[in-house]
């Protein structure tokens, strides 16, 4: 967020858990031109590949930057976009 505010990052999206009741999720939320909510929780694969997470929580796609209508076209197969 801050190297965005900074002018050294045009564009950027944030993947993280949808823990909207948190300080930093606030902050980042207030920086950002738009917000995808995926349908189902993402799932991650371990470096051994052997076998895939479960997540707990759900996950949040928090974009920065001017073009916030390519960002609904692409996230918003994934899930609902909100924009600011």
């Amino acid at each position: 967020m801050h190297h965005y505010q900074a002018g050294e990052v045009a564009t950027a999206c944030v993947l993280v858990n949808n823990a909207t009741e948190t300080v930093w999720f606030q902050l980042l939320l207030a920086v950002s031109a738009a917000i995808c909510f995926p349908q189902g929780r993402i799932k991650f694969w371990p470096a051994d590949l052997q076998q895939t997470s479960h997540p707990l929580q759900g996950q949040a796609i928090l974009y920065f930057g001017w073009e916030v209508t390519k960002f609904k076209e692409v996230f918003g197969e994934f899930g609902q976009v909100l924009r600011r």
